[in-house]
């Protein structure tokens, strides 16, 4: 078998893939159709939009299979980011690099295999539009014609998650620290009272830090080694609630900045 390979701007596709902010989000009606029309179109059992993370490969949206995610290194999705057009195995048994293939060997026993790369503006790989067949087969060209179309939707798709959510990002987030701002705080604190008068023994708490004497920086170093300490306190007690989630059980904690 062969490993799926790591393309050479992992760094950035991944930074750019989880700036998506749609790893482990519920299903949606519109992904949903888009892998049930490229499975009735190309008369495949199976069809998925996988989402390739650093160690996984993850599903938004499935039909024909149960799992949400598999390990990259074994998935076919991992090579397809790599290409820049249709990957297709026709008979993955007969293939050097899959023919050991957990996923050939077992369930979902992949004979066949075809997809699209799925590319952000920037160009940069998140993931792949797929359809898997358990026999072996090939892809007439009227079907790649309908994959094409289907991954350029699923691309827009995508993208419009990503405008979203920088959207309710900007809404609900300092620009400078990056922590919540008021909206975001009353918003969060809204959920965690709203949980906690469910649940019998729940508690919130709140607390309000102060920065003594923070005007005196500004006023003798400058702005800019004042929002170097806000950002530098951000960092600090984030990484502090962290470490208690770590050995206390919290159901949910947040940080804001007013």
């Amino acid at each position: 078998m062969l490993e799926a390979p790591i393309p050479e701007n992992e760094g950035q596709r991944l930074a750019k893939l989880h700036d998506h902010a749609i790893l482990d989000t519920p299903p949606e009606e519109a992904f949903d159709d888009l892998v049930r029309l490229a499975a009735e179109l190309c008369g495949t059992p199976v069809a998925m939009i996988s989402l390739v993370d650093r160690q996984r490969q993850w599903f938004k949206a499935k039909v024909g299979v149960d799992t949400t995610e598999t390990p990259r290194d074994i998935s076919f999705c991992g090579h397809t980011i790599c290409q820049d057009d249709l990957f297709i195995v026709e008979d993955a048994t007969c293939d050097q690099r899959f023919h050991d293939n957990p996923l050939v060997l077992g369930d979902p026993h992949v004979r066949f295999y075809a997809a699209m790369p799925l590319r952000s503006p920037g160009g940069h790989a998140l993931g792949a539009l797929c359809i898997v067949d358990r026999e072996p087969r090939a892809i007439t060209e009227h079907q790649g014609r309908h994959l094409r179309a289907l991954a350029r939707q699923a691309c827009r798709l995508l993208n419009l998650h990503h405008l979203l959510s920088r959207s309710r990002k900007a809404a609900t987030c300092d620009d400078l620290t990056g922590l919540y701002n008021r909206r975001g705080l009353l918003d969060q604190l809204e959920v965690m009272i709203h949980d906690a008068s469910g649940c019998t023994g729940q508690r919130v708490a709140v607390a309000f830090l102060d920065l003594n004497r923070f005007k005196r920086i500004n006023d003798t170093r400058g702005h800019e080694a004042g929002d170097a300490v806000l950002c530098a306190t951000a960092r600090r007690i984030n990484d502090m609630i962290e470490t208690i989630a770590r050995t206390h059980p919290l159901e949910a904690a947040c940080v804001a900045r007013l």
